[in-house]
């Protein structure tokens, strides 16, 4: 695969989805990740299949992309 743009993630992971699809994995660092290109996609999985994936890791550019604040309670 070619190079990350590390300032702007979201913009490799859109080129990358025309050649390979609306869901592939990569490895960042050692760790496996999915990147899902597709809001209807990420939809179905991240909100009406939650229970299934609620246990996983949360990967930071996915915030800014899709509209998400969290917010921290002590």
């Amino acid at each position: 695969m070619n190079r990350m743009d590390l300032a702007n993630p979201w913009k490799t992971y859109a080129e990358w989805s025309k050649i390979h699809g609306p869901i592939f994995k990569i490895t960042l660092m050692g760790s496996e990740t999915v990147v899902v290109s597709d809001e209807k996609i990420a939809l179905e999985l991240l909100d009406r299949r939650s229970s299934k994936y609620s246990g996983r890791m949360w990967f930071a550019t996915a915030e800014p992309c899709i509209g998400i604040v969290r917010t921290f309670l002590p």
